[in-house]
């Protein structure tokens, strides 16, 4: 009796695992993903000084790390890439609302909180990540 509520507990133990990792779930790729994007962003804003922001870009279904701002000759930049027709016309605060990252300015505003940071992970998962939609 004992070996078959064990057994049962294991198999319980082993779907719940399952879950999580499976690919239907999309917790894994997108945390991949996330940090990858975070990382980018945080250590392009420590060379460059600059507000940078994650983007989700729809052609290449992947996160892009981009600022806002207009500098010339700068590839990550959003008014460049959009003047290219890669992203649509928006404004800096709808911007910032739909970014899944963004760094520390050099104004002195704050980067994203941990829990904001959670919520978007879990918006980007069912979003873009999980199979079942």
């Amino acid at each position: 009796m004992k070996l078959k509520v064990i057994s049962l507990t294991i198999k319980k133990i082993f779907y719940a695992l399952l879950g999580v990792f499976s690919p239907r779930s999309g917790l894994v790729p997108a945390a991949i993903e996330l940090n990858r994007a975070i990382a980018e962003a945080k250590a392009k804003y420590t060379k460059t000084g600059h507000r940078y922001f994650c983007i989700w870009d729809i052609t290449n279904r992947h996160l892009v790390t981009l600022t806002y701002d207009g500098y010339k000759g700068r590839i990550d930049s959003y008014q460049h890439m959009r003047h290219r027709g890669a992203f649509p016309p928006t404004d800096r605060g709808a911007f910032k609302d739909s970014a899944f990252y963004y760094s520390a300015s050099k104004n002195g505003a704050p980067e994203m909180t941990r829990e904001e940071i959670h919520n978007k992970l879990q918006l980007l998962r069912h979003r873009y990540y999980s199979k079942r939609k």
